[in-house]
């Protein structure tokens, strides 16, 4: 049993020294070929900006589709807060160093404070995007998760994160996604069967043309 631990510890070990060489190399690469003056104003204005994008769309759908646009942004609030819940505690409890706190010649265009695993901004971003595509057209959803995508990115140009930081961001969301599916019309059933309001059906995949 000792030996069968130590062995698994080994190649755990292994793997995430492979893993960070990976992810090093690839922030690497984006920082001596992609990096310009005019993206790092890009990127950086992207990744604090998608968060007004997704409300003020929020606010549109709201006001533009009434109740599927209330659908949809209830579904997505559902979806984010198990994100931002999720990603807080996975911060306190990994505490994974920025990665130009480990590899000193990777330059950040921005610094960020708290550790870096997961990346909360992929997260958050990918969880309402995954919910607009689910219950909206796809001419809302597709540039939903467009933005969603650009957002992850911007997280590896601006060197605040490492690539597994955004791919455990995007496992995340779609884990918060799948979760907010089967809680919300749970409980519009429970509010429909104990206070006597209509409950709030999903679309089951269809979508508005």
């Amino acid at each position: 049993m000792t030996i069968m631990i130590s062995t698994m510890d080994a190649a755990v070990a292994y793997l995430a020294t492979e893993l960070t060489e990976w992810d090093y190399s690839v922030l690497l690469w984006i920082q001596q070929h992609l990096r310009t003056s005019g993206g790092d104003f890009f990127w950086n204005t992207l990744t604090g900006g998608a968060f007004w994008v997704f409300a003020c769309l929020a606010v549109w759908l709201v006001l533009r589709y009434q109740k599927q646009g209330r659908t949809a942004v209830l579904y997505a609030c559902s979806a984010l807060l198990p994100v931002l819940a999720g990603t807080r505690i996975l911060k306190h409890l990994i505490l994974r160093p920025r990665p130009y706190e480990t590899f000193y010649d990777l330059i950040p265009v921005v610094h960020a404070g708290g550790s870096s695993f997961p990346s909360s901004h992929t997260a958050a971003a990918f969880a309402i995007a995954l919910m607009l595509y689910r219950f909206l057209p796809r001419r809302f959803g597709m540039p939903a998760l467009a933005l969603a995508a650009l957002t992850s990115f911007s997280r590896l140009y601006l060197g605040v994160h490492y690539p597994s930081d955004v791919a455990a961001g995007i496992l995340l969301a779609c884990g918060a996604a799948f979760l907010a599916e089967k809680i919300v019309p749970a409980l519009r059933q429970l509010a429909d069967k104990y206070l006597g309001t209509a409950p709030l059906q999903p679309l089951s995949g269809r979508r508005a043309r």
